[in-house]
């Protein structure tokens, strides 16, 4: 029984070692490619455009901290308004 905790233990730290490591790196100059949407999975359908002009405008203020190139294509159109 021990054994299998240890082990477990030992798997837990590993993965929050990799985590803390990773998480300090920052986020990457260049992202991975977006994934296509697979049609065989129910999704979530379209969101209704649900942000107040104040919400809208603190998205645009809180985008213009991060470089263009890392970010997401769901943000493009709040930092061109």
């Amino acid at each position: 029984m021990f054994d299998h905790f240890n082990a477990m233990t030992t798997a837990v730290s590993n993965d929050l070692s990799l985590f803390q490591h990773t998480i300090t790196e920052g986020i990457p100059d260049v992202l991975p490619p977006a994934q296509a949407l697979d049609p065989s999975v129910s999704h979530a359908p379209k969101r209704k455009d649900i942000l107040s002009a104040e919400e809208k405008l603190a998205l645009r203020n809180a985008l213009r901290y991060f470089p263009r190139s890392t970010t997401p294509r769901w943000c493009l159109n709040s930092r061109r308004n």
